[in-house]
C-alpha cells in the first residue's frame, strides 16, 4: 500500500504555521500594497509584493475558514476605499462592487491553498501555479462574469513600468501580469514549509527562473523603445478638456446647457488659435455636445416644432470645424427615429456616441458617427438586471435616483478617416470605459490581424469619479496598455481629466498646458504630435485567446484535486 504525499501540515509543523491575528497582519499588509500599487504615484513593485503576500497567506494560515473569511473583510475594506467614487453615483451599487471584488481575492486564495496543498499537485512551483490562478481569474472577471470589470488587474499597474510594459504588445497586459506573477510565486515559495530533499533547489529554480523573465522583458523592451525612435509623424491632435462636476452630467440644465456649450467652443478656437497650425483633427469629451444627435431631419423637427435644443448645438459644433478648418470629433447622445407623442418624446434607439463633424456647412446627411458597442456594467446597463424593466427601475430608485438605463449598445464598429498633409489617417474611438476593454480595442484597430486604424481617440467623461484622482490615474494607465497592445498611439479628450497624448510604446507625450506633461482636472486643452506606428504586434493576432489556456488548467487543477485536497 502507497504511502500518500504530504499536505501542508504535514510538510510542516502545524504550530509554525499562521494563527488569527498574523493572517490577518499579512492580509491587512498585502491590501496596503496593492492600495498603492493602484494609486499614484503607483508603484509598480508591490504589485510583485501583494501577490507574494496573499500567497504565503494562503498557504500558510492554519485554518481556511479564518483565511477566507479574513480575505473577504480585508478586501471589502480595500474595495470601499478604491472605488469610492462610486457612493456619490449609486448608494446601492457602492458596497455591492466592493463586494463582487472582494470575492476574487478570496477565490483566488482559495486555488492557491488547495493547489499547494493537493498530493495531487503540490509539487507543482508555485511560480508556476499563481500565474495560471492570477491570469484565469482576471480574465474571467474582465471578460466575462457581470459584464466584465476589467480595473485592478496584477499587470496594470506596471504599465508605469515602461520598459517592461512594452511585454504588453506579446500577450497583451494579462501577459505582464504573468511577469509579476511569476516573480511573486518564486518568492513565495520561500514561505513553504517544505522538509523535503531538492526543496532548495525547487526554491533557485523559481527565482531564477523569474530573474530571466525580467531581464528578458527588460532587454524586449528596451528594443521595442528604441524601434520607437525612428517612427515618422503621424499629425498633430488637440483634445479640449472640459470641467463640468457629476451633478451637471446626470442634470444639466438647458440654462447651463445654453452657458457651457459656447463656452466650450470659445475654449476650442482659442486653443486652436494657441497651438498654431497644423492641427489635424480636434476632439471633445464624451457627451459634451448636449441634444439629440446631428441627424439633420431630427434638427429640422426640433426647429420647426420650437423644441430645444432645436439647431443650436448642432450649428456650435459645425461652426467650430468650419471657422477652424479642422474636422472636429464630438462625444453627443444620439436618439434614433425621434418623435413626439402625447407631450412626451419616444425613439427607437438611444446611443452613447461621437461624430466627426467636416470643416464645412451642416448638409442634408448626418456627420459619420460611431455608437458604444460596449456599455458600461452597472454605468450603462446591469447585466442580467436590464432584461426586466421593473427590477432595473427598482433598483436605480433604491440606490442611484435621477441614472435611467435606456441605452442600446452599437451594431458594429465604425472608423474614421481624415485626410491631413501627410496623408490619410484612420481613427478608432473608444468611447469612456470602452479603453478598458482590451478585445475590443483590438476588434477597433486589428481586425482579422490587419490594421485597420492609425490612431486611437478616447473620448471620456471622468466626472463621474468625482474627486477620486487615484481612479483617473488608472484610466490613463490602463489606455496606455491599450496603446502598448496594439502599437497604436492614442488621444484621450475626457471631461475632467486626465486628458493626454500616449504614444505607441505608452509614454504620456502631452498633457494641460500644451506640449507639458503635466495632466489635470481644470478645463484646458492638450496638443499632442504623435507617432505613426505601422509595428504589428503579436498581440494583434492572437489576442488574449491564450489565456483560455489558464482557465481551462485550473478547471482541471479543480477536479483532480476535487477529493485530495487538504485544508
Amino acid at each position: 500500500m502507497s504511502t500518500p504525499e504530504p499536505t501542508i501540515r504535514d510538510r510542516g509543523s502545524e504550530s509554525a504555521n499562521f494563527g488569527t491575528l498574523p493572517t490577518v497582519a499579512l492580509l491587512a499588509l498585502a491590501a496596503a500594497c496593492r492600495w498603492y500599487a493602484f494609486n499614484p504615484p503607483a508603484f509598480p513593485v508591490l504589485s510583485v509584493a501583494w501577490l507574494a503576500l496573499v500567497t504565503v497567506a494562503a498557504i500558510r494560515a492554519r485554518s481556511l475558514r479564518t483565511l477566507l473569511i479574513a480575505a473577504v473583510i480585508v478586501d471589502f475594506l480595500w474595495g470601499l476605499g478604491i472605488v469610492r467614487w462610486i457612493a456619490d453615483v449609486s448608494v446601492a451599487g457602492y458596497p455591492f462592487l466592493a463586494g463582487y471584488l472582494s470575492l476574487w481575492g478570496g477565490v483566488s486564495m482559495w486555488l492557491v491553498r488547495r493547489g499547494a496543498s493537493s498530493p495531487r499537485t503540490w509539487r507543482i512551483p508555485l511560480w508556476v501555479q499563481l500565474p495560471i490562478i492570477v491570469v484565469a481569474l482576471d480574465f474571467l472577471r474582465g471578460e466575462f462574469i457581470l459584464g466584465g470589470y476589467p480595473w485592478y488587474e496584477a499587470g496594470q499597474s506596471l504599465a508605469g513600468w515602461t520598459t517592461v510594459a512594452q511585454a504588453a504588445d506579446l500577450l497583451g497586459a494579462r501577459g505582464v501580469s504573468i511577469l509579476a506573477a511569476v516573480l511573486a510565486g518564486a518568492v513565495a515559495a520561500y514561505a513553504q514549509p517544505w522538509s523535503e530533499r531538492g526543496a532548495a533547489r525547487d526554491r533557485l529554480v523559481g527565482l531564477a527562473v523569474a530573474a530571466g523573465l525580467m531581464v528578458a522583458a527588460v532587454v524586449y523592451g528596451g528594443w521595442r523603445l528604441r524601434q520607437a525612435e525612428s517612427l515618422p509623424r503621424l499629425g498633430r491632435f488637440l483634445a479640449i478638456q472640459t470641467a463640468l462636476p457629476i451633478d451637471n452630467k446626470i442634470g444639466w440644465s438647458s440654462q447651463r446647457q445654453l452657458e457651457d456649450v459656447p463656452e466650450f467652443a470659445r475654449l476650442t478656437l482659442s486653443a486652436v488659435e494657441a497651438a498654431g497650425p497644423p492641427i489635424d483633427l480636434i476632439a471633445w469629451p464624451e457627451t459634451m455636445l448636449p441634444g439629440f444627435g446631428l441627424d439633420p431631419a431630427t434638427l429640422t423637427m426640433l426647429e420647426e416644432g420650437g423644441y430645444f435644443p432645436g439647431r443650436i448645438f448642432g450649428d456650435i459644433a459645425h461652426a467650430i470645424a468650419l471657422k477652424s478648418g479642422v474636422p472636429l470629433l464630438v462625444g453627443s447622445p444620439v436618439y434614433v427615429g425621434l418623435r413626439e407623442a402625447d407631450r412626451s418624446w419616444e425613439w427607437d434607439a438611444h446611443y452613447n456616441s461621437v461624430y466627426l463633424v467636416p470643416p464645412a456647412p451642416m448638409g442634408l446627411e448626418e456627420p459619420p458617427r460611431y455608437d458604444k458597442l460596449v456599455l458600461t456594467p452597472f454605468g450603462e446597463t446591469m447585466p442580467g438586471i436590464s432584461a426586466f424593466d421593473w427590477l432595473e427601475q427598482a433598483l436605480l430608485d433604491l440606490g442611484a435616483n435621477g441614472m435611467t438605463f435606456d441605452l442600446s449598445a452599437g451594431a458594429e464598429p465604425v472608423r474614421f478617416r481624415i485626410e491631413t498633409a501627410s496623408g490619410p489617417i484612420r481613427i478608432a474611438t473608444p468611447i469612456c470605459s470602452e479603453a478598458t476593454v482590451s478585445w475590443l480595442c483590438r476588434w477597433l484597430v486589428w481586425p482579422e490581424g490587419t490594421r485597420a486604424a492609425d490612431l486611437l481617440v478616447n473620448a471620456s467623461n471622468d466626472g463621474w469619479l468625482g474627486d477620486d484622482q487615484a481612479a483617473r490615474w488608472m484610466n490613463l494607465r490602463i489606455a496606455s496598455l491599450r496603446a502598448i497592445e496594439n502599437r497604436t498611439p492614442m488621444l484621450r479628450a475626457v471631461n475632467t481629466g486626465y486628458s493626454a497624448g500616449i504614444d505607441s510604446c505608452g509614454r504620456v507625450i502631452s498633457g494641460i498646458g500644451g506640449s507639458t506633461i503635466r495632466v489635470g482636472t481644470a478645463a484646458g486643452w492638450v496638443v499632442s504630435e504623435l507617432p505613426r506606428d505601422d509595428r504589428r504586434p503579436l498581440f494583434a493576432m492572437i489576442g488574449d485567446r491564450w489565456a483560455w489556456l489558464a482557465v481551462v488548467l485550473v478547471a482541471t487543477g479543480l477536479v483532480a484535486t476535487r477529493r485530495t485536497s487538504g485544508a
